[in-house]
């Protein structure tokens, strides 16, 4: 190895070149951006005590936990932040900077994996933001398309390309790099493709989405666009509505409507089938709710 390549090595004797060792092995740069953020407000607890992260034991974490607990933080958002610091402590072993991994035997906050903070559409809710966003401009349209009729995730919209786009035996399909860069072939249906050729308007290359100046578009202007619909389309919790929540919709429409959850799992591009399964078990819990049947025998139905 050169002694240049070797120079541009962070320096992992301290704590922030472990951080930043460990954050390069990060293929995503959105994650390594939320990975930093953790780390950031770890390590400000850490300084605020006049120590050094790599010198923090287990009580210096359960204090932290308190901090976030006293500050608002949600069982979900704890869970997450134990979990960023518990990655980067196991990388720091695995360097010998420090013998164990302080967060290994804290408590964790339990989280029920079949309840999900995202807000899902009904159907009606759905066609609506379709209908309002087709009446807001083309970009706007197929944002709300490739994640409501292709359940694609907000990231992989935004880098969606007119390259991206094939036909296979007949059938239109956009490629798609999801998480772990994993490629699938999304199928392009009558909706998504009445949306791409609004906002592709003849063009054969470039990103789906951009600014008039053609340059990719913003992620929080995407966020606000989708919250800007929802609201305008009288969704029930418009004010909670996200991008994901047009992939959740997706995903629970497909199985209320009896696809199998092999093909969502396709479709959506999950790695593990736990994860589909899950919005099959949210939506099987209200299917066969007993509150059905009661509302039927108090209405005389």
């Amino acid at each position: 190895m050169s002694g240049r390549i070797v120079d541009t090595l962070p320096d992992t004797a301290h704590w922030p070149g472990v951080v930043e060792a460990w954050l390069s092995s990060r293929r995503s740069p959105r994650t390594r951006d939320g990975y930093r953020r953790e780390v950031r407000l770890w390590t400000d607890h850490c300084t605020a005590y006049g120590l050094d992260p790599l010198r923090a034991d287990r009580t210096v974490v359960e204090a932290y936990l308190r901090r976030r607990e006293e500050a608002g933080d949600s069982e979900r958002t704890l869970a997450r932040r134990l979990s960023a610091i518990t990655s980067v402590y196991r990388y720091a072993v695995s360097l010998g900077r420090v013998a164990t991994n302080p967060v290994e035997h804290v408590d964790r906050p339990r989280i029920d994996a079949t309840q999900s903070p995202t807000v899902g559409l009904s159907l009606e809710e759905a066609r609506r933001m379709l209908e309002v966003a087709e009446r807001e401009s083309p970009r706007t349209h197929a944002l709300v398309a490739l994640l409501l009729c292709g359940g694609l995730r907000v990231s992989e919209a935004l880098a969606a390309r007119a390259e991206h786009l094939g036909v296979d035996s007949g059938h239109r399909f956009l490629q798609v790099e999801g998480k772990g860069r994993k490629q699938r072939r999304v199928p392009v249906t009558p909706l998504m493709q009445h949306a791409m050729d609004r906002v592709l308007d003849g063009r054969d290359g470039g990103l789906l989405l951009r600014t008039a100046s053609g340059r990719p578009w913003d992620r929080s202007e995407a966020w606000r666009a989708v919250r800007r619909v929802a609201k305008a389309a009288e969704v029930a919790e418009s004010e909670k509505t996200s991008p994901h929540s047009l992939r959740h919709t997706a995903a629970t429409l497909l199985l209320s409507a009896g696809v199998s959850l092999a093909r969502v799992q396709a479709q959506l591009g999950h790695a593990d089938p736990r994860t589909t399964q899950l919005y099959n078990r949210r939506f099987g819990e209200l299917r066969g709710a007993a509150g059905y049947r009661l509302d039927d025998l108090l209405s005389g139905g």
